[in-house]
């Protein structure tokens, strides 16, 4: 879904101010319980996903993510259109550091849309790296994406203790 949405499965930055605005808005959206929310609301969410650094404001008026409603002063989630491809990350490696953690994550797509009965695991280019049946154990579709790490692309997010929580800082391509 990421992918389809966003452009970016999971966007490289070096703090939070820097990842796009779309990428902002839609993890938001995603991570919400209701879907009709006040601007205060929006912005105290904003800060338990992304932290107190997040600079980025939600506008007064709304966006294309979140439409307002001048009558009852609320914001309505507007939908996510999904398509057949689902973006997932498979946690390769997790290093302590002070107050957080560096995580390498092996970043792909499982294609459903081939076959009723076939995965299709793809790299984020949505190129072919193996086909699985769709009733295989996960831990066979994890030993395929891992046997493939040279195929996938992979990342590195740090992640920071703020409060009782673990707030993205900075994602970065693993070189």
């Amino acid at each position: 879904m990421w992918k389809e949405v966003t452009k970016d499965a999971l966007p490289i930055f070096n703090e939070i101010n820097e990842a796009s605005e779309l990428w902002i808005w839609e993890t938001l959206k995603k991570n919400l319980e209701e879907y009709e929310l006040t601007h205060e609301q929006i912005e105290y969410a904003k800060k338990e996903i992304f932290g107190k650094e997040l600079a980025k404001e939600f506008p007064k008026e709304g966006n294309e993510y979140f439409k307002y409603s001048q009558e009852q002063n609320k914001y309505y989630a507007t939908e996510i259109d999904l398509d057949e491809k689902d973006d997932k990350f498979l946690i390769n490696k997790i290093d302590k550091y002070n107050n957080g953690y560096k995580v390498e994550v092996i970043e792909y797509l499982e294609d459903y849309s081939k076959s009723e009965e076939i995965i299709t695991i793809e790299n984020i280019k949505e190129e072919e790296i193996q086909r699985v049946d769709i009733n295989e154990d996960i831990l066979k579709r994890n030993e395929i994406v891992k046997n493939n790490i040279n195929k996938l692309s992979t990342k590195i997010i740090y992640l920071e203790r703020e409060n009782e929580k673990l707030i993205v800082k900075k994602v970065e391509n693993k070189s």
